[in-house]
């Protein structure tokens, strides 16, 4: 369901702009406008509403990356977070920086 808390692009990769998620038009209440100004009408799942169909406009959620820094050690391993971090040595091998999708590969 496309809300107006959350940030969308256009399936063509543009960026969209949520205007209004309740408007009266029947299937179509979400209206999004691209970079271009152009005004687009969507189902509430996010589908481009238009006969023929143009699926290059349909929404799509976009979510926010993060960085972070992981400490690498050689031969060590553990099974929790907390383990990890209570284990920390100064002799640590390596520390990498890697940036991934919340809610993505895990």
């Amino acid at each position: 369901m496309i809300t107006m808390d959350k940030k969308y692009k256009y399936r063509n990769g543009e960026e969209a702009r949520i205007l209004c998620v309740d408007a009266p038009a029947g299937d179509a209440p979400i209206i999004s406008m691209g970079p271009d100004g152009y005004i687009y009408r969507h189902s509430t799942d996010g589908i481009f509403n238009k006969k023929g169909g143009f699926d290059d406009y349909n929404l799509i959620e976009v979510k926010p990356t993060k960085t972070m820094w992981l400490n690498i050690y050689r031969d060590t391993g553990y099974d929790t977070k907390e383990e990890a971090e209570r284990l920390r040595y100064a002799d640590c091998d390596a520390c990498i920086m890697i940036t991934y999708t919340e809610g993505e590969g895990l």
